[in-house]
């Protein structure tokens, strides 16, 4: 998506150069200094790119207020345990679980690494976060929590309905809201695919 290779080929230098291209956050880029130590927030984070288009998340990288990657690119302490700790929150956190690529880059001294993490679009919305069972969508720099209407509409991807899948969802985030007809809201109200949404 922002790279020319696979993630799980990325390189600590790879990351150190896409930093420099001075790319802001946006639908589907998020800069994390560190793993929040919030993981429901992280969580969030993680189901909202799910939701709507996809995304990835780069750990290890500042950013500044304008939203751009801030300077030094050295990422954060190795830490070998971390695709583990991610993988861990996903499956604690989001339901269902959301399949990740997860790739820690690490410097050629072993010290330092960033941790890129690639989200794709699901057809197995809507992701729904904590214990509320939320549903979150990436918009601009941030998630939000979504309404019953567009709930709705990434539960069509999940159950079929209609013959849509996640487009319908997107078609909202990006603005063009499509019409669905009252039969397939009264089904998305209730339960959709094993999955309350309403």
């Amino acid at each position: 998506m922002f790279f020319d290779k696979p993630v799980n080929d990325l390189t600590f230098e790879d990351v150190v150069q896409f930093c420099q291209t001075q790319q802001p956050e946006g639908k589907q880029l998020d800069y994390k200094y560190f793993l929040p130590k919030n993981k429901e927030k992280f969580a969030k984070t993680i189901a909202s790119f799910a939701n709507a288009l996809g995304g990835t998340v780069i750990i290890g990288v500042n950013d500044d207020k304008n939203d751009k990657p801030k300077a030094p690119f050295t990422g954060i302490p190795y830490h070998e345990k971390m695709r583990n700790t991610i993988e861990d929150i996903i499956q604690t956190y989001i339901d269902p679980i959301v399949f990740v690529d997860v790739n820690t880059c690490v410097s050629k001294d072993g010290q330092r690494m960033f941790v890129v993490v690639n989200i794709p679009q699901s057809n197995l919305t809507p992701h729904l976060v904590g214990k509320l069972k939320r549903a979150y969508i990436r918009t601009g720099q941030s998630s939000r929590r979504t309404g019953r209407r567009y709930r709705r509409s990434l539960g069509q991807g999940y159950s079929g309905t209609g013959g849509r899948t996640l487009a319908g969802g997107a078609d909202l985030l990006a603005g063009r809201s499509g019409n669905i007809p009252a039969r397939q809201n009264r089904t998305l109200w209730g339960i959709t695919g094993g999955i309350a949404v309403g």
